[in-house]
């Protein structure tokens, strides 16, 4: 049996681990083997319920996503016979040996709209600088079942097929059926080259017709679009899903019901065909004073007074109506030259839906304020607009008028901002330009709920605040007014030590000249006191010595020249 050097380490067999170590190690264990896969380990996957689908049936695509972050949700190209649209996503973590897995599952519905074999991707994600990749699917779409397609149908069109830029049309979706649709639900397709007009909502009709001795429901939703691209415009078809009642039974023609006997009813699917359309640019050359309005247009003005005093305001108002977008566009500046000042309200401006199409109007208010008595003459508005029925460019106009501005009866006159006051009147600065007078009863206030709220919480604690008053004043009455201290006590009650002593003595000399002066006492200095005689001054250099030359010893010689100066000084009735 060998024996050990000395200073080596002799291992210990069987000896049995500490519980201290048996949980590190294990806690070491878990998190080695918890630890997520690394980047090169994502993996992309693709999952669809059934590879044969019917022309209306709607399934779920489901796109996973394992063990990877990525940049946005997938895309997935899809063949002309299926439409996919986003439904949303989840999230999950799964544990299996210690190892953690995250599956981020991407959700479409993948709609089946025209028979044939169609492919879904492939389907490519950016994940960590790398791009994983999922093949193609192939699916299959058979006709629909019969019967079923003779039920219902929807269709698509242009009430355009080619405006120009900036013409105002719409898309229309019409969905046909027979008997109840339940829970319709359309998704518009993606307009390239046409934007949605803004501030008018879509509109839905319906309708009940006799066909073939069967009634059946119309409904159309018209969405308003504006043209903005030119050039030929491709447009995905749109999906409309609704759940319709299934077929009676072919022998017994009875209806299918579940178990409460409700009409059973599955989710259907129809899609429009593509549209195609050709937008055209506006014609060249355009004129200079081209207001970049496009549609049939009509402006009207009101008729202005013949006369007004000077002083008063005139209101034109005028209106433009006709087919066309009018969202933002405002009425050209008036011309800066003449005896007169304008301002422009913002126009009210909407668009309605008439049984023709699109109708818009839009109301512009001008006020003009003349500035010098004599003949006056409103100047006329131009508009050059592109009517596309015409397909040209006209020129619509508002006549000029003359007006007569009299002085009126007090010989009324029309100051600028910033001009000399007239003779004895006063000089007013003008904080804002272009501030139209206000009636001189006029008031301003906030009318509204929230400009009376502070008066509404306000109101229930008055009576709190009276009653909290009158408590304070019972107090300080029963303190009354505080005393005054007479210098002479203070005088009489100082502390022994010599440095709190002088700085006591010191503190009191300055209050006493600073009520005589009216000052503050810590901004005293030495001119201010001399202004109080010379037995101020020397007092006021005594204790300067005293407390820079730390003589202790002149304590009672300062003691005794600051009473007989504070006696003198209420005798003399100074202090």
């Amino acid at each position: 049996m060998s024996t050990p050097r000395p200073g080596a380490l002799t291992p210990t067999v069987g000896a049995p681990l500490s519980r201290r170590a048996l949980i590190g190690g294990g806690l070491a264990a878990a998190a080695v083997l918890a630890a997520p896969r690394p980047a090169w380990a994502a993996e992309l996957r693709v999952a669809l319920d059934r590879p044969s689908l019917a022309v209306g049936d709607l399934v779920a695509l489901r796109v996973q996503l394992i063990d990877g972050r990525p940049r946005g949700v997938p895309d997935v190209p899809v063949g002309d016979g299926l439409s996919a649209r986003f439904r949303g996503q989840s999230q999950e973590t799964v544990m299996v040996n210690f190892q953690t897995t995250r599956i981020i599952t991407y959700t479409y519905g993948l709609s089946a709209t025209a028979e044939g074999t169609w492919t879904i991707g492939p389907i490519e994600v950016e994940v960590d600088g790398r791009m994983l990749r999922a093949e193609a699917l192939t699916v299959t779409v058979t006709g629909a079942p019969a019967g079923e397609e003779a039920r219902a149908a929807v269709r698509a069109s242009l009430s355009d097929a080619s405006p120009f830029v900036g013409e105002l049309l719409h898309y229309s979706l019409v969905f046909e059926h027979e008997g109840e649709a339940y829970n319709p639900r359309w998704t518009p397709p993606e307009l390239r080259g046409f934007s949605q007009l803004s501030g008018t909502d879509p509109e839905q009709t319906e309708a009940q017709l006799v066909r073939d001795g069967k009634q059946r429901t119309i409904t159309e939703i018209r969405l308003p679009l504006v043209a903005s691209a030119p050039g030929t415009q491709n447009i995905d078809p749109a999906v409309l899903t609704a759940d319709m009642p299934v077929s009676a039974d072919a022998r017994t023609g009875r209806r299918a019901v579940d178990l409460f006997g409700r009409e059973r009813t599955r989710t259907e699917t129809f899609a429009t065909k593509k549209l195609q359309a050709t937008v055209r640019p506006l014609p060249e050359p355009r004129p200079a004073a081209f207001s970049g309005l496009v549609g049939s247009f009509a402006l009207e003005a009101s008729q202005l007074p013949v006369s007004v005093e000077l002083g008063g305001t005139l209101t034109w108002e005028l209106r433009l109506m006709g087919r066309g977008s009018l969202v933002g566009f405002r009425l050209p500046a008036a011309p800066a030259e003449g005896n007169f000042r304008v301002y422009d309200d913002a126009p009210a401006v909407r668009t309605r839906w008439e049984r023709g199409g699109l109708e818009s109007e839009a109301l512009f208010r001008r006020a003009l304020v003349p500035e010098a008595a004599g003949g006056l003459t409103v100047p006329g508005v131009e508009l050059v607009v592109f009517d596309p029925e015409l397909e040209q460019y006209v020129t619509l106009k508002a006549e000029g008028q003359a007006i007569t501005v009299t002085p009126g009866a007090d010989g009324g006159e029309v100051q600028r901002f910033g001009a000399p006051p007239a003779a004895g009147g006063g000089v007013v600065d003008a904080l804002g330009d272009d501030i139209l007078p206000a009636p001189a009863a006029a008031s301003l206030g906030d009318r509204s709920l929230a400009g009376a709220l502070p008066l509404l919480v306000g109101l229930p604690a008055l009576p709190l605040l009276g009653l909290v008053g009158v408590e304070l004043r019972r107090l300080i009455g029963r303190r009354g007014p505080p005393r005054a201290v007479d210098p002479l006590a203070r005088l009489a009650a100082l502390p022994a030590d010599p440095a709190a002593r002088l700085a006591a003595i010191e503190q009191l000399f300055r209050e006493v000249c600073a009520a005589r002066l009216g000052v503050a006492a810590p901004a005293l200095d030495r001119a201010q006191v001399s202004t109080l005689g010379p037995e101020a001054a020397a007092l006021y250099a005594a204790l300067e010595a005293a407390r820079y030359g730390g003589a202790a010893a002149a304590l009672p010689a300062l003691e005794a020249d600051l009473k007989t100066w504070i006696t003198a000084r209420k005798a003399g009735g100074a202090a």
